[in-house]
């Protein structure tokens, strides 16, 4: 189906009035404006196996008021915009594939929906969107999820959740982007991203800002940054007024900044976690000295409901440049039994902006059950330790899974193979007894 007219408003298909039950399948859909373009008062579509091309607006769109159970899958893309979703009760995108979109469209885009969200094993790249390659903007969503999905060559946000809550984000993967990688902000809240990877991607890896109730399991940042720039490359950074933002075994390595830097009124959890090779000397590569650290904590209030800022347990850092810890308002910080070994032992933590010192002077006041010395991790692809550590203390039960020495975090494009056992939260993160 052809619409040569020319005009970036017009669309190969329109959907208007209030429809139900429609069936499209197995179309090539050819428009200067929009592919797809539904007004409807739809209740109830199924669209599947359209393929849209040449457009100058989006693919396949989707706003008309009190819609619901709207399907697409299997659809493909390459209009200046992708898929985009609003108003619509229960949607469902599965295993579509948008690419070559640009400003100021979205790669998919699911807006002032309700209901149940699924949105599962689609594949987005070689986009420029203004807002994201997904993107989840003002939805009031009772459940979903948003599983498998991959990301790569993103020029923006590649996973944008903004003023969205109560799904989760599982084994996603983000690649090759020139922003960050994963982003809740603006008011979301009760959102988990379980087991998703950001690679290389020129942002941080993982970012929050002014959200709340956000839980990381399973996660990892690696290679993520710009080694030219301050402004960009933690593998998990908090911002604004955020609070119980909680990381659970989640790894960060190789990231041009800080491993885990959290700023402002933040507040929240790490447990089990594992700072490594974050940081460094950039200045050969014609980029800058990254003097930061494998723990970068730079915060000024407390969560209103505990009255701590962050709480820090059974974390390792390694190798961090130059230094593992560097904290501000230490006095709102719970710190303990966790496992450090640094590149310089003289050069531990910096506390409040001062010069650096030894773990010794920094224990006789802090972190008493902490300890300095090496994990033995056992390759840099194999992120575990090889030695039986057993420093940790012990939270509550919903703490008890960690990861075994069998856990394997697969290659830098795969999601991490996760075998948990119950551990009585006692032990570092993939720590185990020989």
């Amino acid at each position: 189906i052809r619409n040569n007219n020319g005009n970036v408003g017009h669309r190969a298909v329109y959907i208007s009035g209030t429809c139900a039950s429609i069936e499209m399948s197995k179309c090539n859909l050819y428009s200067s404006g929009y592919g797809l373009l539904s007004g409807s008062a739809l209740t109830g579509g199924t669209f599947d196996y359209i393929n849209v091309t040449g457009g100058a607006n989006i693919g396949i769109y989707m706003f008309g008021a009190a819609s619901s159970n709207v399907t697409v899958t299997n659809c493909t893309t390459t209009n200046r915009g992708g898929i985009q979703l609003t108003s619509i009760a229960n949607p469902i995108a599965n295993n579509n594939t948008v690419t070559s979109f640009t400003p100021t469209l979205n790669g998919i885009g699911v807006q002032s929906c309700s209901g149940i969200l699924t949105m599962n094993d689609n594949r987005i790249s070689n986009g420029q969107p203004t807002n994201g390659g997904i993107y989840l903007l003002n939805n009031t969503f009772t459940s979903g999820t948003c599983d498998r999905n991959i990301l790569s060559s993103i020029t923006g946000g590649p996973v944008v959740i903004s003023n969205t809550h109560d799904i989760s984000v599982n084994n996603t993967i983000v690649y090759n982007s020139t922003s960050t990688g994963f982003v809740c902000n603006a008011g979301s809240y009760n959102i988990t991203l379980y087991g998703c990877l950001s690679y290389n991607n020129a942002g941080d890896g993982f970012n929050t800002a002014t959200a709340h109730d956000i839980t990381f399991i399973y996660c990892r940042s690696s290679h993520c940054g710009n080694k030219a720039s301050q402004a960009a490359g933690d593998g998990f950074s908090s911002h604004l007024n955020d609070y119980n933002i909680n990381h659970l075994y989640c790894i960060a390595d190789y990231n041009t900044v800080s491993g885990f830097a959290m700023v402002g009124n933040t507040s929240g959890l790490l447990y089990g976690c594992l700072a490594y090779k974050n940081a460094g000397d950039w200045t050969s590569e014609g980029g800058l000295d990254q003097i930061r650290s494998g723990f970068d904590f730079n915060v000024d209030g407390v969560n209103p409901t505990t009255g701590i800022s962050w709480k820090i347990r059974n974390c390792i850092g390694y190798n961090n440049y130059p230094r593992e810890l560097r904290l501000y308002h230490i006095e709102i910080l719970d710190f303990d039994f966790n496992q450090y070994y640094g590149l310089d032992i003289n050069k531990f933590v910096s506390l409040s902006g001062g010069g650096d010192i030894t773990f010794e002077t920094y224990q006789e006041t802090y972190e008493a059950n902490s300890i300095y010395g090496d994990p033995v991790i056992k390759s840099d692809s194999e992120l575990y330790p090889t030695i039986p550590i057993e420093i940790g203390e012990t939270l509550d039960a919903a703490f008890d899974d960690g990861m075994d020495v069998t856990t394997n975090w697969g290659s830098l494009t795969s999601v991490p193979t996760v075998v948990t056992k119950q551990q009585s939260a006692t032990w570092q993160i993939g720590a185990y007894i020989v």
